[in-house]
């Protein structure tokens, strides 16, 4: 769906990891030699660089793919950077129908599912997605779900040690409940 949204051609395969770079000519010049020299021993295939205006479509494409408007469902993970790809590899065992977008550096994962799932079947996902990222000291949450599911799933992910104060801030700055009633 990237590719086609940035009418580039990536490689053809199950997985594909874009890393991008900001920073001047030089910097960048030198990580992206850096990189290539850490990953080619490895026999990482498919691996070329882009610059400049060759990148600026797929870019673009990629902020744009975290949002699936035609998804039934989706989720938000965050978690530690170095448990991201486990992550990924377990959600994509789920469903045929998941389509996933990560944010490697920073531990976020955004998963989209389409088709006729179950609120049954997206209750069992969901807890081993949950436990997995809280196993990666995370949390998730689902930014799109139907409405008569709200009161079934884990929307705002499970409640967290912190949870008291996050209580205590809003009733400070929103005494009246007026945003997000409900939500803490």
């Amino acid at each position: 769906a990237v590719a086609q949204a940035a009418d580039v051609a990536l490689p053809e395969a199950a997985w594909v990891a874009v890393v991008g770079y900001e920073d001047g000519a030089d910097a960048v010049n030198w990580q992206v030699r850096q990189l290539m020299q850490e990953v080619l021993p490895a026999g990482v295939r498919g691996l070329e660089a882009r610059a400049g205006a060759a990148c600026w479509s797929l870019w673009q494409a990629l902020a744009e793919a975290v949002d699936m408007p035609d998804a039934r469902l989706s989720f938000k993970a965050n978690l530690l950077s170095g448990a991201v790809a486990s992550f990924c590899l377990h959600a994509a065992g789920l469903s045929e129908g998941i389509r996933l977008h990560a944010h490697a550096g920073s531990g976020i994962v955004y998963g989209h599912f389409a088709g006729d799932l179950t609120l049954q079947r997206l209750q069992e996902m969901l807890k081993g997605l949950q436990d997995a990222a809280e196993a990666a000291q995370g949390n998730l949450i689902l930014p799109r779900c139907p409405p008569e599911w709200k009161r079934s799933l884990p929307v705002w992910g499970r409640p967290r040690g912190d949870a008291w104060l996050m209580r205590e801030v809003k009733a400070k700055f929103d005494p009246r409940g007026l945003f997000n009633p409900g939500r803490l």
